[in-house]
């Protein structure tokens, strides 16, 4: 199985070869010099054993211009990662948000317990509903620490209005 940390590498190393990629207004490589330093990129990220193995598929406007692999599926593994490999992703939306509110809590730009209202005003008079039904507005607005992490109960999560997907979901 692939882990989360090779897929994590496998779309930095993509992020890579999109920003060393010409745009069609100018080109800051001949095509043939790009995918010489691409290459030399990807080598260079798999012998410096910073991921087992990168699979890189770059299109400009809708046609592949770049396509390889080097490396091997798994750390120990001597089967070579293929062009046509699978790869499970995960949405990292909310991994990347909160690495950077902590960066900003490290900062003292922000703190966990901060109100979300603090910084974003639509947060400061929420309604929700309670067990029985009736609406009404939340005890409190809900904390940065909150967002971050959804506890049951939280105003956010209390706020599921019945009938709709996700308290459909939530009952299941």
């Amino acid at each position: 199985m692939i882990s989360r940390r090779l897929v994590i590498r496998l779309l930095g190393a993509a992020v890579i070869a999109f920003a060393l990629s010409p745009t069609p207004v100018t080109l800051a490589f001949s095509p043939e010099a790009r995918n010489a330093k691409l290459d030399e990129t990807l080598r260079g990220l798999v012998e410096g054993r910073s991921t087992p193995g990168i699979a890189v598929l770059i299109l400009q406007n809708g046609r592949p211009i770049y396509s390889r692999s080097v490396g091997v599926r798994e750390v120990g593994s001597a089967e070579l990662i293929g062009e046509n490999e699978m790869f499970r992703l995960a949405s990292m939306t909310k991994a990347v948000t909160s690495v950077a509110a902590m960066i900003l809590i490290e900062q003292g730009k922000i703190g966990l317990d901060d109100p979300v209202s603090r910084f974003l005003p639509e947060f400061a008079n929420l309604r929700v509903r309670g067990p029985d039904g009736t609406e009404g507005p939340a005890s409190r607005p809900p904390t940065i620490r909150e967002l971050l992490t959804i506890p049951p109960g939280s105003p956010i999560t209390s706020s599921i209005i019945p009938g709709s997907l996700m308290h459909t979901a939530k009952r299941a």
